[in-house]
């Protein structure tokens, strides 16, 4: 994964959080709806299209303040934790409006996604007491990554 470029999440238009330091992994999976199931001698193909791509991002937020106007590590943390309950609540209150969705954007990758979250799991570890480490699980509505519409 390359990390030379910025890594951030926007919750419409109001919320923005770039992750400065921490990202471990991005884990995107575009999936197959070609599953084949056999039975007698013969064979089922799903033709219904192409599946939901989904992806995950982990890290931490690290400890320091890096000048994003966000403060330090932890503050970033809680800010990132405050998102994601503002995503549920607009997700449940208007579920199919622009406002309500995440948009992710790695530069490094190339990866642009409308999305919405499906989990935030958080962990501290005793060996790391001063970073809380994340996992986030999101589905994606469209993908807008760079070479999303290339052919050839």
């Amino acid at each position: 994964m390359d990390q030379s470029g910025e890594l951030s999440i926007r919750l419409g238009g109001d919320m923005y959080l770039r992750f400065p330091v921490g990202i471990e992994a991005v884990n995107v999976s575009y999936g197959t709806r070609a599953a084949v199931t056999q039975a007698f001698d013969a064979f089922w193909l799903d033709s219904l299209g192409p599946a939901i791509p989904t992806f995950s991002i982990s890290g931490h937020t690290g400890y320091m303040d890096h000048g994003y106007g966000t403060g330090d590590g932890k503050k970033s943390f809680l800010y990132l934790v405050k998102m994601h309950k503002e995503h549920q609540r607009r997700c449940k209150e208007s579920p199919n409006a622009v406002t309500s969705l995440l948009t992710y954007t790695d530069v490094g990758s190339g990866f642009i996604f409308l999305c919405f979250a499906t989990n935030l799991r958080i962990t501290r570890e005793k060996s790391t007491p001063t970073l809380f480490h994340f996992e986030w699980e999101f589905s994606v509505v469209a993908d807008y990554s760079d070479y999303t519409h290339h052919t050839g």
